[in-house]
């Protein structure tokens, strides 16, 4: 069985070959190509013993043989069989494809006989079809016609008999009944009809002219009771009329009246003035009043009073506008009063009218809202979807009053559906925006004299004035205003007793104002006073930088005033100057947004340009009042002087601090605390920065102004200025522990930047120190960048003279290097470190360095850490920008130890 397979194996023989003769050939090995029939026997047969199988191969062989024939033999029959019945199938599908076309041409014949039978059966029923549908028509054009015949004759009878409101119904019912003859107006009939119903119309028409014109009146109404019914039912017919009619109708009578107004108020004639512009109001709300059963004859969708009032004051503004034009300039007080008995009237008759304050689009509240939230911050972004729709109408509203506005003085137009959504606000109020200069400039000068009672009053951080005694009521006043100010204060984020009360003050009369004039108008005169605005706030911060110049004068040239008080007193109104400026800077913005969203107009809004200049010129007034406190100390500290006076070569020996240190020691004691008191810690923290880096130089400078120095000088200068960098060092802990407070920590970028400034004093003491042999090595080493001139004024220091000394220096540094000019001026604040304290950027001055780890802890300032701040030109400042530390040769440090 396997060997029928091509692959077994006959079975082998003991033996050697054994293992070879078992190993059987891979399957299929008869129909490989390679196939070789005596490598296949060697295979099978590798020795002698395995011939023994041999018969039994062949046997195998030979059945294997005869069941291949056997399969050929079948596969051949098969396969002639196959193709018969494949033709005999085909032919048989042919056959039923001819049988279904057949039926298919049978079942279309059978269709259409159908279709045919259905034609004749359907021909006599389509005809009975058409003639009912004729039938129906025509009865009900009959019917059409009869009832139209019959209306318009009732109709002509009716409107003899002038009862109009059957007239109204049965216009309406033959012009429903003529839009179905209207495609038949070549017929006579018809063409007759529809002659006769227009002769009726006018007919109508003229009829109820008459009566409007002979009746509406108020003696007429009064006399006949049935007047008034008659005129309803005769508006019954306008409304049926044509749209024209009732135009016409409402024109004519709204003529009628605007005459009796204007021939009561002709000016030529009366010779009115602006003083008795409310004598116009007073007759209109009169006239409406006197004729509420006149107006009552009109349908309410008519708005016919209000469309009249509305026209009346469109009249009233030209005449306002000619009176303001033609009179010549007006005093403030009459017209802000002839303007506020306008306003009233406008807001009259929108409550007469039943004008909700949703339709008028909030503007009081609009205004009032602003005016009272303009120092808080609001997001635009955050305003609800309810919000931006109103404000969608709100503009829609404004754009359909003010086209109606801009239309003519007697509009003859039917504009009821636009009054329903049309207020009386600025009807004729606007009239007035033209001529409010007065008033702004009324409102400008009060402000300005308000500004100055403020700063003439302002006790600038002292006690209050005792001098309203003999005036309780000013007295009263005064302590109500100051309450108040404090409240603002607080309000606007300043902490109470840290700013100058005049500063919320001030913004509390501002915001006074806005919502004065915004309950006025909301047009030119409410832009005009935003530049008042903008202008009086510039005065009260010139008024309040000149009040730090008088500050800073007094504590840099009166230095023998002594007092602790006085002097506390001006430290403390430069650090109220500093938080008042601070919270100015951030409410001006806001003010400006107030004014923007206050005005209803989009082109007036562009007009208010952004407070970026305002807020500028407050943070210029922190910058300089910071810089006038510190140039005022370190004036006061008198540690350049101490050093300079001093005849440091008689000093016989070392001992406790001098008096200069001293002296600063008691300064700092009396300034220090009330600025730590007062202003804000990142300020105070530049303060205690610019100082210290204004010190240090000063003393670095004034050694060079000594003349000579012993060994023990050098020694107690040594001394003071380690002295001098503790009393720095300390300054940012200066002041009095608050309740709950942490102990202070000095920061270590501040202590890092007191040490560098004042590393260079003592590397310049211990040159002085240091003995000639070696002068000038040690000079580089300790002042790598100190100049020739220097050196040469240290060999004078050291007792060399002159012509010693500047020999000394021209082998040390050449003689190009004695040429160059010596800084004795004192530092200034850098213009860098100015602009980092307006603008909030970090500084870039000479001292930058030394900034980088202390201009991160100033939020608002930006100060580097090394900057001076003091006064002087700059050319110290290049001098200053060379601090390097750098070690003492190992001799100086064995000598020092």
């Amino acid at each position: 069985r396997e060997m029928e397979d091509g692959s077994a194996t006959p079975a082998a023989s003991p033996g050697p070959a054994a293992g070879s003769a078992s190993t059987p050939p891979p399957r299929d090995a008869f129909s490989s190509p390679d196939f070789s029939a005596v490598d296949f026997i060697n295979r099978l047969f590798p020795d002698e013993a395995s011939l023994a199988q041999v018969d039994p191969l062949i046997e195998r062989l030979r059945l294997r043989v005869r069941r291949v024939d056997d399969e050929i033999l079948a596969a051949v029959r098969s396969q002639s069989t196959g193709g018969a019945r494949a033709k005999a199938d085909l032919d048989q599908a042919k056959q039923a494809i001819v049988e279904l076309s057949g039926r298919i041409q049978e079942i279309k014949s059978k269709a259409a006989q159908s279709e045919h039978m259905v034609e004749e059966i359907c021909r006599d029923i389509k005809k009975l079809d058409f003639a009912k549908k004729h039938l129906t028509s025509t009865i009900t054009a009959l019917r059409r016609l009869t009832m139209l015949i019959t209306a318009v004759e009732q109709l002509e009878t009716l409107s003899m008999r002038r009862q109009y409101r059957d007239s109204a119904n049965l216009l309406e019912a033959v012009d429903e009944l003529l839009t179905h003859f209207a495609s038949y107006g070549d017929i006579p009939k018809i063409a007759d009809l529809q002659k006769r119903n227009t002769t009726v119309k006018q007919t109508l028409r003229g009829m109820v002219f008459e009566d409007f014109h002979s009746t509406w009146m108020p003696t007429t109404m009064e006399q006949d009771p049935a007047a008034a019914a008659r005129l309803a039912d005769a508006c019954l017919v306008v409304d049926a009329l044509d749209a024209s009619i009732r135009e016409e109708l409402v024109g004519n009578l709204t003529n009628k009246e605007l005459m009796n107004y204007n021939s009561c108020f002709d000016e030529l004639v009366n010779k009115l003035t602006l003083e008795n512009v409310e004598r116009r109001y007073a007759w209109i709300k009169r006239n409406l009043k006197s004729k509420e059963a006149m107006w009552r004859v009109f349908p309410a969708r008519w708005r016919v009073p209000q469309l009249l009032c509305m026209s009346m004051g469109k009249l009233t503004r030209t005449h306002v506008l000619e009176m303001l034009d033609t009179s010549g300039p007006h005093e403030v007080q009459a017209t802000l009063q002839a303007l506020h008995r306008t306003i009233e009237f406008e807001r009259e008759m929108d409550e007469y009218f039943g004008i909700d304050d949703a339709v008028v689009g909030g503007a009081e509240g609009g205004a009032e809202g602003g005016a009272d939230g303009f120092d808080e911050d609001e997001d635009e972004d955050a305003a609800s979807a309810a919000q931006i729709r109103e404000r969608h109408r709100r503009a829609v509203r404004e754009r359909e009053v003010a086209e109606q506005r801009g239309g003519r003085a007697l509009p003859m137009d039917s504009a009821a559906a636009a009054l329903a959504r049309t207020s009386f606000r600025g009807v004729i109020s606007g009239s007035f925006d033209d001529h409010m200069g007065a008033y702004v400039d009324m409102e400008e000068k009060q402000l300005m004299e308000f500004v100055d009672e403020l700063v003439a009053e302002e006790t600038w951080g002292g006690p209050e004035p005792e001098d309203d005694s003999a005036d309780p009521m000013k007295a009263l006043l005064r302590k109500q205003q100051t309450a108040k100010s404090r409240t603002d204060a607080l309000r606007g984020g300043a902490t109470e007793g840290q700013t100058l009360p005049s500063a919320a003050t001030l913004f509390l009369n501002v915001k006074k104002v806005l919502r004065r004039c915004s309950n006025l108008t909301r047009g030119k005169p409410l832009c005009a006073l935003h530049a008042v605005f903008v202008k009086v706030l510039g005065a009260y911060a010139d008024k309040l930088r000149k009040r730090c110049d008088a500050a800073g004068q007094l504590l840099r040239t009166d230095l023998k005033q002594k007092d602790p008080a006085k002097l506390s007193a001006e430290y403390r109104c430069l650090c109220l100057v500093v938080n008042t400026a601070d919270w100015c800077a951030g409410t001006v913005t806001p003010l400006g947004d107030s004014v923007r969203r206050m005005l209803a107009d989009e082109n007036l809004k562009s007009r208010i340009d952004s407070d970026v200049s305002l807020e500028e010129t407050f943070q210029a007034l922190v910058t300089h009042a910071l810089s006038t406190l510190v140039s005022g100390v370190e004036a006061r500290t008198e540690v350049g002087t101490g050093v300079a006076k001093t005849d440091w070569s008689k000093v016989e020996s070392t001992g406790d601090s001098s008096a200069y240190v001293t002296h600063a020691q008691a300064t700092f004691a009396t300034a220090v605390p009330p600025v730590r008191q007062t202003v804000r810690d990142d300020y105070f923290l530049f303060f205690c920065e610019k100082l210290a880096g204004s010190i240090a130089p000063g003393a670095y400078a004034a050694v060079f102004r000594c003349k000579k120095f012993s060994d023990h000088g050098a020694q107690q200068l040594l001394l003071d200025v380690h002295a001098l960098k503790t009393l720095l060092c300390e300054l940012p802990k200066a002041g009095a522990l608050g309740k709950d407070e942490k102990p202070r920590v000095v920061p270590t970028s501040y202590a890092r930047m007191v040490g560098r400034e004042m590393q260079k004093v003592e590397s310049l003491v211990k040159v002085i120190l240091s003995p000639r042999e070696g002068l000038a090595e040690t000079f580089r080493a300790l002042l790598p960048t100190g100049s020739g001139a220097e050196f040469k004024k240290v060999c004078e220091l050291k007792g060399m003279a002159k012509k010693e000394a500047e020999a000394t220096a021209v082998r040390a540094f050449g003689a190009a290097a004695l040429a160059q000019p010596k800084a004795t001026a004192k530092p200034v604040v850098p213009a860098a470190a100015a602009h980092s304290l307006a603008t909030g950027q970090p500084s870039s001055s000479h001292y930058g360095h030394a900034s980088s780890s202390s201009a991160q802890q100033h939020r608002r300032t930006g100060s580097g850490g090394g900057g001076a701040a003091g006064g002087g030109d700059g050319g110290k400042e290049t001098m200053l920008s060379s601090y390097v530390v750098t070690p003492a040769p190992e001799w100086f440090r064995r000598e020092e130890t």
